[in-house]
């Protein structure tokens, strides 16, 4: 009985344990994806700035300069961390396929899956990178700002109409931070509007920046079942090589000339230094990481802080002026997104309580009962944040067939620490 017990308290611990791995690596999914809008704002500040008419920055030469040099820091970031063999993955199921016989193929091949998510995570970054650049030349900043708030929305769209997440319990808190959090942008951006007086061609202008807000909900959608399979690393480098493909495509059919790849001002050269590696390497990093944790309904509905943190790095920096309705209808998507967090960790919570068996048994009796027991996926979505003792201790729970060897010599030797103790 003292070995159950003892065996029993360590079981418990490690729940424990886990269960506040799960809490934390939430609050650290909220900070990153916080911290990954804060640098696209800062794009939107310096772009606004290098893509003025007084500069004379062709666009599709930027987003070229962009493209190229955030594409060799990802793939250099893929061979570095994965390995050349796990970074070249994809290419190597993406060649098999095309490359096998007709007759040959399986049916059910994830070549032809890989190649499709591949190309179309790849058109999305290039409508998002160079809708950017070429509708910051024809319309204003805050035109152009006031449609990123659509992002999550079309992002919820394209994930119901797709079902590529789970199916879940509608919850209020999160549909409902989503809506305040996009009238709250909307406000702010109506509030701080200049006018339409930058404004080149509007008609355009807008379409573009419709496209661009498409192409964002895309690819945060694509890149969810691609970060099943394969490392974030990995994704990241495969689709913006393949977006920068698309952009020099765009480039050379547009026969520039050559003094449109120099640029005699400094703005431009450090907006791009800025652009590709805090907003393009960093942020479309921290982007593949983000979807492979949480959903992409969930990350998108970031997306509207980006007006707010805009207005106040030109306060901040440009001593713009910040009225009082500003500041409210700033705390409105506060309040939209607290919303929206809240939801998040109610659906994870019911999530739980869906995984386990109700057992009307006190817990330390449950815990012998290996079919009441979470798996190892009820802790975290992808099993990341288990370590070998961890998942020793619940297979050994639920029948201990799955303890491989490392980890039982693991769990052994915690059990002679836990005796002597």
């Amino acid at each position: 009985n003292k070995k159950l017990n003892n065996e029993h308290k360590c079981k418990s611990e490690c729940l424990v344990v886990a269960m506040a791995k799960k809490r934390s690596a939430f609050a650290v999914v909220v900070l990153v994806s916080l911290c990954v809008q804060l640098s696209f704002s800062g794009w939107h500040v310096l772009g606004g700035v290098a893509l003025s008419g007084s500069h004379n920055v062709n666009p599709f030469v930027f987003a070229v300069y962009r493209e190229v040099g955030a594409s060799f820091l990802m793939g250099c970031a893929a061979v570095a961390f994965e390995g050349r063999r796990a970074a070249f993955g994809p290419l190597r199921v993406i060649a098999a396929y095309l490359f096998s016989a007709q007759k040959k193929r399986p049916k059910n091949d994830d070549g032809l899956r890989t190649l499709l998510l591949f190309v179309g995570a790849g058109a999305a970054s290039f409508c998002n990178v160079v809708g950017t650049v070429v509708a910051l030349t024809l319309i204003s900043s805050d035109v152009y700002s006031l449609y990123q708030p659509t992002i999550p929305v079309f992002t919820t769209a394209m994930t119901l109409a797709l079902r590529l997440e789970k199916t879940q319990k509608p919850n209020a808190f999160l549909y409902v931070g989503i809506l305040f959090s996009v009238a709250g942008a909307v406000l702010v951006e109506v509030l701080n509007a200049e006018g339409g007086s930058s404004q080149k061609n509007p008609f355009l202008g807008n379409l573009l920046t419709v496209g661009q807000c498409i192409g964002g909900a895309a690819l945060l959608v694509l890149t969810k079942p691609l970060t099943r399979e394969w490392s974030p690393l990995v994704v990241t480098a495969g689709y913006y090589t393949t977006g920068s493909l698309f952009t020099i495509i765009a480039c050379l059919v547009a026969q520039l000339p050559l003094r449109a790849y120099h640029w005699s001002a400094p703005e431009p050269w450090a907006a791009l230094a800025y652009a590709v590696f805090v907003s393009t390497f960093l942020a479309y990093e921290a982007y593949s990481w983000l979807v492979k944790r949480a959903s992409a309904t969930f990350i998108a509905a970031f997306c509207p802080m980006q007006p707010v943190f805009t207005i106040l790095l030109n306060f901040l920096f440009f001593r713009d002026p910040l009225g009082a309705p500003t500041a409210l209808a700033g705390l409105v998507v506060v309040l939209g997104l607290a919303l929206t967090v809240h939801g998040r960790s109610l659906q994870q919570q019911q999530q739980q309580d869906a995984s386990e068996r109700v057992d009307p048994t006190p817990h330390s009796t449950a815990l012998l009962d290996g079919n009441s027991l979470p798996s190892r996926d009820d802790f975290d979505d992808d099993g990341d944040d288990l370590g070998p003792l961890d998942v020793a201790l619940l297979e050994e729970a639920r029948g201990g067939d799955g303890v491989d060897e490392e980890s039982q010599t693991q769990l052994s030797s915690s059990e002679q620490s836990a005796s002597s103790c």
